[in-house]
This record gives structure tokens, C-alpha cells and sequence, in this order.
């Protein structure tokens, strides 16, 4: 049997499946075989990560060597040497391997073939067949290993365990898509970036972040020591995983990456200090679970697809060593690494006029203006010239996680609230007063949208991507204001910012 036959059997294709036929056996198999699915018996999670490993493999090499014009080719025909082919025991039961089946035959399917003659000549066929599979994965091996070595792959040595409060700001960027030699973690998707050796960037916040824009379906495994009982934050659009919360550190505090809710899972927060864990979040399409050193600690069925984030991870209290931060996707990085597009000038957009905060430094990305502070306050890009009703103001912008917020006067309006993503504040522009509207103030992270602000004499209106989110009746008439856009701990761009009298 020659190696795109064995690996055809073990993701149970055929020749001329297309790559998506093959992609979907695949994903099947790692449901089937997926290590925490065994997570309280032993015996099958060993059993479970070795068929994984064999599924990884049979994937890689058949997505590398085995396709053209997008289908699985027939493999060359090869002259058969005595006995049949010894059927590969991946699709069978974890106990199947060890009743003594031949190639020719299948596994027993009835009482009369165990006692049937000749046992011992099927013995010595199963001998051959498996001493054959595991030279098949050896060479598949090797071969693996080499195309990795030929690629550049991630050494360990780049892999040194650092601290996620003084990150190195100067890593090299790659997109490499083989895993660190010497992880531990068995493979749910193909490919896999080191983020700590190449993709790591601290964010105004403090974040150590990936600078890869991904969308789920991706996994996230960490390998961390804690030193202390550190309060220890994952991060993922607006989603975070606290472990050791401050408040109730026995308690898992859970964000939803859709800025949904906020849930504490009572006893299964704890990290504890002087020992090294293995944390792995997943983030399907449809669902989400979060495992501790093998153990699941969540998991939720909700509607995942089309979030965009940064993965990243924060220390709040003390430090933590980070000895393996690893992304997988099903797709290479490339494909889904974030793209910047070349701005293209707007009529009458006010953004080279505008002046910032004292202290407050904007820069030109080729997609829009950056606005981005260390502080603990807010910043912002203000106007030099007041604007009396009716004007209206018309902005497109995005932000990386939170606090979008646009100003008119003594008035604000915060979108992705640090304390509560889906409330939408608003301060009157003339009075400062406070209105918190729910489910108004969510907007989609890494998305552009386009907000306008219509201010009249008699009232005000506040809509995004052309849906109205606040309108009230009020008299502005004496209202004579600078107006902007701004920033609290979060990253915004801006690609042009309008005010139309």
C-alpha cells in the first residue's frame, strides 16, 4: 500500500474527493478522536492522542503531496507482495487493535471466525501488516519533519519562557504555520503560529496580543507558571477567560467574545501558584469550552462565526510566565492575517485639521488614523472650530475591543462600554446628564462602521451603519460646541470624520 492509500484509509476518503470532502472527514475525526472527550479515563486519552496524531498527519500529508486542480488524485498502482493490505486500525474501536486481525479479513464479525484454522499464519500477517504501518509513519514522519526544516519552522529555543509584563516589543514577524517542536498539546487544526516567538505586540493596555486578526473556528493553548496567585486574564475580541479573579478567586469569570455576557463558574477559577497549567480555549462556530491541564472547566453553544479578535493575554497583579502561547486555525495564517487597504481621501474630512489631547499621540496607518493611549484616561481628537444646530456629524471608524466614544461639547457618546459592552452611554451634549440605553452600545470589534450624530434645535439623533440607536426632543438651540472622537483603553482607527452644517 503506498502512503496517499494508507492515508485515504485513515480519513476514510476515497480518491477524487475534493479538498472540502476531505477537510470535513477530517474534522469529523478529530470530534471522534479528540483527547478531552477522555479526559477521566487514562487509558483512552493516550489511546485517543495517538489516533490524533496518525489523523494529523494522514491530513498534512495528503493536503501537501496528494491533490490537484482541488481533488484527491488516484494513487499509482503498486504489485501486491503476498498477503492483502493490512486494514489501518484508526477507524476501529480503541480495543479492536488488540483482537489480532488480518488485512485480508476484516476485524471478527462473528464467533465462528475466532475459532476458524490458520491463526497463526493471520498472526504473522498482522505482525507484517503493522510493522508496516509503523514504518509508513515513521516515513511520514521524517517527511513531515524535513518539509518543516526546508520552511524555516519555529525552533525551541525561540520558545524561552518570558513575562507577559516586560514582553519583548521587538519579535520578528512570521507566518509560520507548523507548531513549536516539543508541544504537548495534540492538534485540533492543521495550523498552528507560535505567538510568543513571532506575533506578539503589548497593546496600550498592557496586552500581550497576537498581531493576527483571526475568526473562529481557532484554539488557543497557553502553558503558563504562576509564581503567585495572580488574577490572569486570556483575552479574545471581547471575550475574557479570568482565572484567580480578584473579587472571588475560586470563581471563572467568563466574557463572551460576542460582548454578550459576563458569567462566573463557581470552583473552577482557581490556578494554583508554583505549578505550571496548561489552559486551552476553543472557540468553534457554534461553540466554546475552556480546559485546564486536561480538565473541561466551560462550555456553551452559541453562535461564534464572523467575530474578528487579537488573542492575547494579561497579568493583573503580579507576573506570569508564559512557556507556550500557541494559535491554531484550520486555514494558514496568511489567509486570515489581518490586511490593511490604502485610504482613500473623502471630501471634507476634517481629521488633518483636528487637534489632540495634550499629551495624546495619533498615528497614519495606511487604513485611517490611530488613535491609541498608555493612560488611564480617555483621549481624543477634537475640533478647532464650534458647531451650532442643525449639524450633523459623520464618522467611520472602527475599534480593536472597546470604548469607541464620539464628543460634542459636554456630551459623549460610548460605544462597547468597558463596564457593560452592550449598554450604549450618552451625555447630553448641553448638560453632561447620563442615559444608558441596554442593548444599544454593542458594535462588532475590528469592523468598520459609520456613526452619525445629527444634532438639531429641537432634538438629536444617534444611528450606526444606518440603524438609529438614540433619539431625544430637546432644545440645543444655545448649543455652540467643538466636536471629535476618542478613545479608553482600546485601540480606534478613523477613516475620515466629517461635519456637515
Amino acid at each position: 500500500m503506498n502512503e496517499i492509500s494508507r492515508c485515504c484509509r485513515v480519513l476514510n476518503v476515497k480518491p477524487g474527493a475534493s479538498l472540502e470532502e476531505v477537510k470535513e472527514a477530517y474534522r469529523d475525526l478529530v470530534q471522534v478522536w479528540h483527547p478531552d472527550r477522555f479526559s477521566e479515563k487514562e487509558r483512552l486519552q493516550n489511546r485517543a492522542q495517538e489516533q490524533l496524531k496518525e489523523i494529523n498527519l494522514a491530513y498534512e500529508y495528503l493536503t501537501a503531496n496528494a491533490f490537484q486542480d482541488g481533488f484527491l488524485v488516484e494513487p499509482p498502482e503498486e504489485k501486491e507482495i503476498g498477503a492483502q493490505e493490512v486494514e489501518p486500525t484508526t477507524a476501529q474501536d480503541p480495543a479492536s487493535s488488540q483482537t489480532g486481525s488480518s488485512g485480508a479479513e476484516p476485524p471478527f464479525d462473528s464467533p465462528d471466525q475466532a475459532a476458524q484454522p490458520g491463526a497463526a499464519r493471520k498472526t504473522l500477517w498482522v505482525s507484517v501488516g503493522l510493522a508496516a504501518i509503523l514504518a509508513g509513519l515513521v516515513t511520514l514522519y521524517l517527511k513531515s519533519h524535513n518539509r518543516a526544516q526546508n520552511a524555516g519552522p519555529i525552533q525551541s529555543s525561540n520558545i524561552s519562557a518570558i513575562s507577559v509584563t516586560n514582553p519583548a516589543a521587538d519579535q520578528a514577524s512570521t507566518t509560520e504555520t507548523e507548531p513549536a517542536p516539543g508541544n504537548s498539546f495534540p492538534r485540533l487544526y492543521p495550523f498552528a503560529n507560535d505567538i510568543l516567538a513571532s506575533n506578539t505586540e503589548t497593546n496600550q493596555d498592557g496586552w500581550l496580543e497576537s498581531r493576527y486578526l483571526v475568526t473562529p473556528p481557532i484554539t488557543l493553548r497557553l502553558s503558563v507558571h504562576l509564581t503567585d496567585l495572580v488574577d490572569f486574564r486570556v483575552s479574545f475580541a471581547l471575550g475574557r477567560l479570568i482565572f484567580n479573579w480578584s473579587e472571588h478567586p475560586k470563581e471563572l469569570r467568563i466574557h463572551d467574545p460576542r460582548g454578550w455576557t459576563a458569567a462566573g463558574v463557581p470552583d473552577q477559577g482557581l490556578l494554583l501558584p508554583k505549578q505550571t497549567h496548561k489552559i486551552v480555549w476553543e472557540i468553534a462556530t457554534n461553540r466554546m469550552s475552556v480546559s485546564v491541564d486536561g480538565q473541561i472547566r466551560y462550555e456553551t453553544n452559541g453562535n461564534y462565526e464572523g467575530i474578528k479578535g487579537f488573542p492575547g493575554v494579561k497579568p493583573c497583579n503580579g507576573s506570569v510566565k508564559i512557556e507556550s502561547f500557541v494559535l491554531e486555525t484550520p486555514h494558514p495564517m496568511e489567509e486570515i492575517a489581518g490586511k490593511s487597504t490604502e485610504r482613500i481621501p473623502v471630501a471634507g474630512d476634517l481629521l488633518s485639521t483636528m487637534v489632540p489631547d495634550q499629551g495624546f499621540q495619533v498615528t497614519s496607518e495606511p487604513d485611517g488614523i490611530v488613535l491609541m493611549s498608555a493612560s488611564e484616561t480617555g483621549k481624543r481628537l477634537m475640533t478647532t472650530e464650534t458647531y451650532q444646530p442643525p449639524f450633523t456629524i459623520r464618522v467611520r471608524a472602527k475599534t480593536d475591543s472597546q470604548n469607541l466614544r464620539l464628543y460634542c461639547g459636554a456630551g459623549t457618546a460610548i460605544f462597547n462600554w468597558e463596564r457593560d459592552f452592550r449598554e450604549l452611554r450618552v451625555h447630553d451634549p448641553l448638560t453632561g446628564q447620563q442615559i444608558g440605553l441596554r442593548d444599544k452600545g454593542l458594535i462588532s470589534p475590528n469592523d468598520w462602521h459609520v456613526f452619525i450624530w445629527d444634532v438639531q434645535r429641537t432634538g438629536m439623533r444617534l444611528s450606526v451603519d444606518g440603524v438609529v440607536r438614540f433619539s431625544n426632543r430637546k432644545d440645543y438651540h444655545t448649543l455652540n460646541a467643538t466636536v471629535g472622537v476618542g478613545q479608553y483603553r482600546s485601540k480606534v482607527t478613523v477613516e475620515y470624520f466629517q461635519v456637515q452644517k
